[in-house]
């Protein structure tokens, strides 16, 4: 794997990990707060309870909150610096985010021989006759073949 693939694979699977944390933490702070707002007295030691037997304060999930942005960021800069942006980046709903998460899931791209065989890998490849191909109903896909849905 090329060392600018490794790198955004790291940052990719590093805020993935931030967003879990993140989206846990809010919903211990969110669903305490919509009870605390009904008056329920408990609920204070309630959420420092949950809280603590996550290992976290009060301050964690602003520092989850922050590490996601820089995370964010520094994914998107990767992407831009990485040597397939310039063949994604004309493609309408792409950005450097998707870009660096596809890069990451995707692996070793020195091992793709064209861009074809890339979008192929997705199964965005284009048949002989010029559409796109589609599982076919009462057929099942051949191992590692991604489809788009059937046709009704």
């Amino acid at each position: 794997m090329h060392p600018a693939d490794r790198a955004i694979a790291v940052t990719y699977y590093q805020l993935e990990e931030a967003i879990r944390q993140t989206q846990r933490l809010e919903t211990i702070w969110n669903h305490w707060d919509s009870l605390e707002s009904r008056g329920l007295s408990t609920i204070q030691a309630a959420k420092s309870e949950a809280l603590r037997s996550l290992n976290a304060g009060p301050d964690d999930l602003n520092e989850w909150i922050e590490k996601e942005e820089r995370l964010r960021d520094e994914l998107q800069t990767q992407a831009k610096e990485h040597v397939m942006w310039p063949l994604l980046e004309p493609v309408k709903g792409i950005g450097a985010l998707l870009c660096g998460s596809l890069i990451a899931v995707t692996g070793d791209i020195s091992k793709v021989e064209s861009v074809s065989a890339f979008w192929k890998s997705f199964g965005l490849h284009v048949l002989p006759d010029g559409t796109a191909a589609r599982k076919v109903l009462g057929r099942k896909p051949a191992p590692g073949e991604r489809l788009l849905p059937a046709n009704p």
